[in-house]
C-alpha cells in the first residue's frame, strides 16, 4: 500500500512539513492508495481532534479511540457507495463519550439528499431531506423523530412549486411529505448501541471513559433495542465475543474474529422464564466445544450438557440451583451419568467457603427430591423445569429518596436510596440504603434496612420469629378498590426479636404508597400517618405528589409538595390559602384517617412501553411529550400539567372517569375510527361532551357537541403558524385554558 501525507492549513493551503513549527494549527491528511483515511487537526504541534475514513473496514470505535486516546474529539466517518450515491455513517466522539451520530445520504453529485442525527447528551433526534434546484441552491425540510413534517402538505407542496417556479406539484414530491422510508430504499438505518460493564461488578454499568480507565470489561452490543454480541476485555485488549443468534439465520464470523475466542449462542426455547441455549465455541476458527444449557430468569446457569465436537456423544451433565425460594436454593453441582441417571459419587454442593455438602443418600432421607422443586434434580431430563408457579420475570428497581426510578450507577451519588425487587410483577423484597457521612459515601459504606413481602400469610405471629434479618414484614396482603392493602411490623429490638411498632400500608398497582399509618404495637398509639395523592396515574410520568402529614392526634398538620422543582413542606394553613379551588387533597378523605383507601378505586396496572413525542405548539417552536402506550389499546399522553386519554375499542369512559377524584382537570377521547381522509372521536373533559372530527389532509378540527350547553359553549380556531392550528373551548366568549394542537392531536389520535 501507497501512504502519502500531506500537510494543510484549514483553507487547504498546502505547507511543507519543515514550516510547521511556524504555524499555530494546520492539518494533516493520510492517504493510502490515494483515497483519504485520516485527518489530524493539530495545535501548537499538539493533537487536537482526529477523522477516520473506512470504507469495508470493520474496525472497532474503540481501536481506533484507543489509537488516538490523546485527541480530544475523534470523528469515526464509515462510507457505503451505493448505485445511487453514497451512505455516511458518522459518530463523534468528544473525550471518549458518544456527542453525536449521524446517518447522511449523499446522490451522485455529492449532495446530501437526507439526514438523520442523534444528539446523545440529550437525545434528540433532528432529521432533514433537501431538495435541489438546477442553479444548486436547496430546499431544507425538517421532521419530527417518527417522521411527520414540520409543515403541512400543502405547504411543503407550495414550497416546492415556488421554488421550482412551476404551478402544479410533481408526484415525485410525495417523497418529501414523509422522512421515512430512508433513502436509499434497501438501506436501512438499524441504531447500534454499546454499553460497557465492569468485569468485577457484572451490574456496575460505566461510560468508555470509565471503561477505558478499568481495563477490564464488557462491551455489550444492541441493535434495535436487541443484544447481539458482547466482546471481553483485559489490559484494555479484546480477548474473546459472545455472539446471541435469535433466530434460524446462519452466522459468518468476521476476519477479526480468527485470532480470538468466539462463542456463538443460539436461542432454542424461552418457557416460564427459562432460555435454552446450544453454543459453538471456536479457538482460531475451529470448533473446539459444544454444549447446551439453560438459564433462570436471573441468567444464572441451571444445567449443561457438554457434546464431543467429533462424535457428537454427550460427555458429562450438571445441574445446579436456580431462582426458586427454598432453603436449598444454594445447592450446586448436581452431577450425571452419560445416560442421565444421578451419579451415585457426587457430593451437592450447600456452601462452598465452608466446604458444606451432602450425599445423595443424606439428600433422600431429608426428603429433598420429594419436593416439587427436587425431582428436576433427580435426572439429567428435562432440561427446563416444570413446575407450577414459576418466575417469569425478574426486575431490580432502584429509587432516590423521593421515590423516582434511577439507575444503578446513579446511586454511586446519593446518601439514600432503596433497591426493590420484583418477581411476576410482585414486589418481594425491598433494601433501604442510608449513608451518615461525607466518608461513609465515599467509602460506600451504608447502613442497610430490609423490608420483605409474603402476599399469602395471614399471621404475623410466625414471621416475627423467623430466621430472616429483616427489619420489615409486609403480610396479609388483600385488595380493596383495586389497592393493594399490607399490614406490616417492625422489628427494632434485636436482643428480643420483638416487633414494637406494627400498622397498615395501602399502595397502588405500581407499588407506590397511598396511604400509611403506624402504630406502637402495645399501647395502639399513634406514631406517624400520612397519605399521598399522585398527579400522573405511571410512575414513569413522573413523581409529582401532594403528601398529606397528620400528627399523632390524627388531624391534618402540614403538606409535602413536590409538584414543582423542590419539593417543600408548608402547614396546613399556608398551603390551603396557597391552594384555593377545586383541588383534589381537600377532599374528605384527605382531612382525616377514617379509611385508608381512597373512594375512588386505583388505575389498573398497564405494561407501558414508553416514548417521547415532539410537535409544533403556539409559538411555532418544538414542544415534547410523554407518549405511554398499552397493549390494551390505552394511550396516555401528557404535556406539562395537561393529560389526554385515549381509550380503546373495549374501554369503557366511565370505567376511567371515576377513578380521578373531583379537582383533576383529565380530557379522554373514546370511540375513537379512521374513515378515508378524517379521524373521528368523541371527547369527554371539562364537563363536555363531544365529537370531534380531523380532516387529514389540512388537519382542521371539527366539534360538534353532544348535550345541550347552549349557546354559551364553543369550540373555534385560535390561532395558526407553520407548525401547526391551535383551538380550544370558550365559555361565554372566556377561554377555557386547554389548547387543542392540530398536528399533535391528529397523530395521536391515528396512534391510538
Amino acid at each position: 500500500m501507497d501512504t502519502r501525507i500531506v500537510y494543510t492549513k484549514r483553507d487547504k493551503t498546502v505547507l511543507e512539513e519543515s514550516s510547521l513549527h511556524e504555524q499555530r494549527s494546520y492539518l494533516k491528511h493520510t492517504y493510502i492508495d490515494d483515497v483519504l483515511r485520516k485527518t489530524e487537526q493539530f495545535y501548537f504541534q499538539n493533537i487536537n481532534s482526529v477523522k477516520v475514513y473506512l470504507t469495508d473496514e470493520e474496525i472497532p470505535d474503540e481501536d481506533i479511540l484507543m489509537e488516538h486516546v490523546l485527541a480530544g474529539g475523534v470523528n469515526i466517518i464509515r462510507t457505503k457507495n451505493h448505485r445511487e450515491g453514497q451512505f455516511v455513517h458518522e459518530r463523534r466522539y468528544k473525550s471518549f463519550e458518544l456527542d453525536i451520530e449521524n446517518f447522511s445520504v449523499y446522490d451522485q453529485q455529492d449532495r446530501i439528499v437526507a439526514s438523520y442525527s442523534i444528539h446523545d447528551t440529550n437525545g434528540n433526534v433532528f432529521l432533514k431531506k433537501y431538495f435541489y434546484l438546477n442553479n444548486g441552491e436547496s430546499v431544507e425540510f425538517k421532521y419530527f423523530e417518527d417522521g411527520r413534517p414540520y409543515l403541512k402538505k400543502k405547504e411543503i407542496l407550495q414550497s416546492l412549486m415556488d421554488a421550482s417556479g412551476i404551478s402544479s406539484a410533481d408526484p415525485s414530491w410525495n417523497h418529501y411529505l414523509q422522512f421515512f422510508p430512508f433513502p436509499f430504499s434497501d438501506e436501512r438505518i438499524e441504531l447500534e448501541t454499546a454499553r460497557y460493564f465492569s468485569t468485577d461488578d457484572e451490574d456496575q454499568e460505566m461510560t468508555l471513559r470509565e471503561a477505558f480507565f478499568k481495563r477490564n470489561f464488557d462491551k455489550k452490543v444492541y441493535r434495535n433495542q436487541k443484544l447481539t454480541h458482547i466482546e471481553h476485555f483485559e489490559n484494555l485488549q479484546r480477548i474473546n465475543k459472545t455472539y446471541l443468534i435469535y433466530d434460524d439465520t446462519g452466522f459468518e464470523p468476521k476476519d477479526a474474529d480468527f485470532s480470538l475466542e468466539v462463542e456463538i449462542q443460539y436461542l432454542k426455547e424461552k418457557r416460564n422464564g427459562f432460555t435454552q441455549w446450544e453454543s459453538d465455541f471456536y479457538r482460531k476458527n475451529i470448533l473446539s466445544e459444544k454444549k447446551i444449557w439453560v438459564t433462570d430468569v436471573l441468567e444464572k446457569k441451571i444445567f449443561a450438557q457438554y457434546i464431543d465436537v467429533v462424535t457428537g456423544k454427550t460427555v458429562a451433565f450438571e445441574k445446579d440451583a436456580y431462582y426458586y425460594d427454598s432453603r436449598y436454593s444454594n445447592l450446586e453441582d448436581f452431577r450425571y451419568k452419560e445416560d442421565g441417571q444421578l451419579d451415585p459419587t457426587c457430593r451437592i454442593v450447600y456452601d462452598d467457603w465452608d466446604g458444606e455438602s451432602y450425599s445423595l443418600e443424606e439428600m433422600h432421607e431429608n426428603g429433598f427430591f420429594n419436593s416439587e422443586y427436587g425431582k428436576y434434580f433427580l435426572s439429567a431430563f428435562p432440561e427446563i423445569p416444570e413446575i407450577s408457579d414459576p418466575v417469569k420475570t425478574y426486575e431490580i428497581v432502584y429509587k432516590n429518596h423521593l421515590d423516582e426510578v434511577i439507575s444503578k450507577k446513579d446511586t454511586q451519588s446519593l446518601y439514600e436510596y432503596t433497591e426493590e425487587i420484583y418477581q411476576n410483577s410482585k414486589l418481594v423484597k425491598r433494601k433501604t440504603y442510608k449513608a451518615h457521612s461525607k466518608e461513609d459515601l465515599r467509602k460506600r459504606k451504608y447502613y442497610v434496612t430490609k423490608a420483605s413481602y409474603h402476599d399469602d400469610i395471614k399471621d404475623c405471629s410466625d414471621l416475627e420469629n423467623s430466621t430472616n434479618y429483616d427489619e420489615e414484614i409486609y403480610y396479609n396482603k388483600r385488595e380493596v378498590n383495586n389497592y393493594m392493602v399490607y399490614d406490616f411490623i417492625i422489628r427494632n429490638d434485636w436482643a428480643m426479636k420483638a416487633a414494637q411498632l406494627s400498622g397498615t400500608v395501602v399502595y397502588d398497582n405500581y407499588y407506590r404508597v397511598i396511604s400509611r399509618i403506624t402504630s406502637d404495637r402495645f399501647s395502639k398509639n399513634l406514631i406517624e400517618a400520612f397519605k399521598v395523592i399522585y398527579m400522573q396515574v405511571s410512575p414513569l410520568l413522573g413523581q409529582n405528589f401532594v403528601r398529606v402529614n397528620f400528627n399523632k392526634e390524627g388531624d391534618v398538620e402540614s403538606y409535602t409538595d413536590s409538584r414543582y422543582d423542590i419539593p417543600h413542606t408548608d402547614s396546613k394553613e399556608k398551603f390551603m390559602a396557597n391552594n384555593s379551588g377545586r383541588n383534589p387533597f381537600f377532599l374528605n378523605y384527605y382531612r382525616n384517617l377514617d379509611s385508608l383507601v381512597p373512594e375512588n378505586p386505583a388505575f389498573p396496572l398497564m405494561n407501558f412501553t414508553v416514548r417521547k413525542l415532539k410537535f409544533g405548539d403556539e409559538i411555532a417552536s418544538e414542544s415534547e411529550m410523554t407518549v405511554l402506550r398499552d397493549d390494551s389499546g390505552v394511550t396516555i399522553a401528557v404535556s406539562k400539567f395537561d393529560t389526554y386519554y385515549f381509550l380503546g375499542a373495549d374501554q369503557s369512559l366511565n370505567d376511567y372517569v371515576r377513578i380521578f377524584p373531583d379537582g383533576f382537570f383529565n380530557i379522554f377521547f373514546h370511540n375513537i375510527k379512521k374513515e378515508e381522509h378524517t379521524v373521528e372521536s368523541d371527547f369527554f373533559g371539562y364537563g363536555i361532551t363531544a365529537h370531534f372530527s380531523i380532516n387529514l389532509e389540512d388537519k382542521e378540527i371539527n366539534c360538534q357537541f353532544h348535550d345541550c350547553h347552549g349557546d354559551h359553549i364553543t369550540f373555534r380556531k385560535t390561532g395558526s403558524n407553520e407548525k401547526t392550528d391551535i383551538y380550544g373551548f370558550f365559555k361565554d366568549e372566556r377561554r377555557i385554558p386547554f389548547n387543542f394542537y392540530s398536528e399533535m392531536l391528529a397523530e395521536l389520535l391515528l396512534k391510538a
